[in-house]
């Protein structure tokens, strides 16, 4: 029996195990034996995060103080400036005279702690079923059966708390799929890896938001004789709103003042302020790729073309081509033009409960994600019990707002989850102790 179960172990989940590994540690400090027992499983061989998008150059969005713990605990040993220390950086870090380092030091810091946390994790495992069942206790739990995928060795846990960080699916354009030369920004390194700077001709990039900027910016950097297209609705990018005061927006405290708000006050934080997250660039690449484009003109040749206005409606591939109709929303008609490769920098969405936990479908309110109902430690909220509790992770932005989905939230969502789970816990160990005591 475990206390917690993770599906996915990926930056949140990490964050979770850091949270535990600490808490166990406190515990035996205070000479408690109340240590939880927790085991991590993930899909892929080894932890990963967004190694197709580790863009030689790009820099993170969120300050290094907001990394896995620091916010939760600055003395933790996990913290992202123990990791300069460790590595041998940490002077040359401060050198550098900024708060936002590269995504790619980010990751190796984030593969760092993961390296610690082995005892807990288990990687190429692939989590078949979670069901219900009652155990040898005659307790009801969550059943979770899972299949090591090299070995095809199969093992079943029970748990009494199951925490979900799958992460969040690509999302693509209605019609248009992933094929050959066609990609999500996902898998944008892998892609560019198949393609030969010296012959190709044209790209295009669709999309306004951060990464497509970055990808804009970095095929015009490698590929010397290519042409860049970007196409996005917008007039032109929009700079993302980080002002100091808006910027509050991703505070904890703001979650409980999102969380009461009324479902119209929600929906009305979400639209008013998304221009803090979403379909935005940094101002400084923007004005990086407005100065590209200008030098372009100087030249007398326009390798960077910004298909403003316009949206993609159709794609089909022919050889080593792919052809892609492109709408002029200003005019309304539809040109076709070939390209090398076509890159969606088109967001992602989360994925649905019922695909990872069909089991406790009929135990909810609707199909997640606007439906499912979670409390304010991120547990779904069932018309029955389940024999234990499930806990989103990045997926409830429209119940707790804009942190959800992003890296600075981590630290504070990881500790409210497990208060959670130990006040829960040791509720129902006084209620245990009761019983017995009646039974006496």
């Amino acid at each position: 029996m475990l206390d917690i179960l993770g599906i996915g172990f990926g930056p949140s989940n990490l964050a979770l195990a850091i949270c535990i590994r600490e808490f166990n540690e406190s515990q035996e400090r205070a000479g408690n034996h109340g240590a939880l027992q927790s085991m991590f499983f993930e899909q892929r061989v080894g932890f990963q995060w967004h190694k197709d998008m580790l863009i030689d150059g790009a820099t993170m969005q969120i300050s290094f103080l907001k990394d896995l713990v620091t916010l939760r605990n600055p003395t933790s040993s996990f913290s992202f400036l123990n990791y300069l220390k460790r590595c041998g950086r940490l002077e040359d870090f401060i050198n550098l005279k900024t708060f936002y380092p590269t995504r790619v030091e980010y990751a190796n810091y984030l593969e760092w702690a993961a390296s610690q946390l082995t005892n807990c994790a288990r990687y190429d495992c692939q989590v078949e079923e979670v069901r219900l069942r009652v155990n040898r206790d005659r307790r009801q739990c969550m059943e979770v059966v899972v299949r090591h995928r090299d070995t095809q060795d199969v093992g079943v846990y029970s748990t009494q708390n199951l925490v979900l960080g799958t992460g969040l699916r690509p999302k693509l354009p209605k019609g248009i799929a992933e094929s050959g030369n066609v990609v999500h920004s996902s898998s944008f390194l892998s892609l560019i890896k198949r393609i030969d700077p010296q012959r190709a001709r044209r790209f295009l990039v669709v999309g306004g938001g951060q990464s497509a900027a970055e990808i804009v910016n970095h095929l015009y950097d490698r590929y010397q004789s290519a042409e860049i297209v970007a196409v996005f609705p917008n007039f032109g990018y929009k700079p993302a709103d980080d002002s100091h005061f808006v910027n509050q927006i991703f505070d904890s405290r703001s979650v409980d003042l999102f969380y009461a708000a009324a479902d119209n006050v929600k929906s009305f934080l979400l639209e008013r302020h998304a221009d803090t997250n979403y379909g935005v660039v940094d101002s400084d690449l923007i004005a990086q790729l407005y100065r590209k484009a200008y030098g372009d003109k100087v030249r007398g040749r326009e390798r960077l073309r910004m298909r403003r206005l316009s949206r993609l409606e159709a794609l089909s591939s022919q050889a080593d081509l792919v052809t892609a109709g492109i709408r002029d929303l200003h005019g309304g008609g539809v040109t076709e033009e070939r390209f090398d490769a076509v890159v969606m920098a088109t967001g992602y969405h989360p994925p649905s409960l019922t695909e990872i936990v069909p089991a406790v479908t009929p135990y909810m309110s609707g199909d997640f994600p606007d439906q499912v109902t979670l409390d304010r430690s991120y547990a779904v909220k069932t018309n029955a019990p389940i024999g234990g509790r499930i806990y989103l992770q990045g997926a409830s932005e429209s119940q707790h707002g804009f942190t959800v989905t992003l890296l600075s939230a981590l630290p504070t969502r990881s500790q409210e989850i497990l208060q959670d789970i130990v006040a829960r816990r040791e509720n129902q160990d006084v209620s245990q102790l009761e019983e017995v005591r009646h039974a006496v």
